[in-house]
């Protein structure tokens, strides 16, 4: 469910009680598994934003290459890594 900013802004406004509260009583949750979709060695990968300008030099040099702007910024972050390393 997609949240649109009325319900996140009226969500952030309530207490943990009144959530509670919205919450509908008839809901059954007997045969609920705690921890089913839990995952010890989950990955999560954080989006990095950059500079508006910047995306878009990125994305023109990546369409002029046939890159996905994606590939084409890990590649290039990759690389001055490793000239960051090979001056230590």
């Amino acid at each position: 469910m997609k949240l649109s900013h009325k319900m996140v802004t009226a969500m952030s406004t309530k207490t943990i009680h009144q959530i509670e509260d919205d919450i509908p009583d008839d809901i059954d949750f007997s045969q609920a598994e705690r921890g089913k979709f839990f995952h010890p060695n989950a990955r999560f990968n954080l989006p990095i934003y950059i500079d508006a300008a910047l995306h878009a030099q990125l994305s023109s040099i990546a369409t002029d290459r046939d890159v996905d702007v994606s590939v084409f910024a890990n590649e290039l972050l990759k690389k001055n890594i490793e000239l960051i390393n090979s001056k230590k």
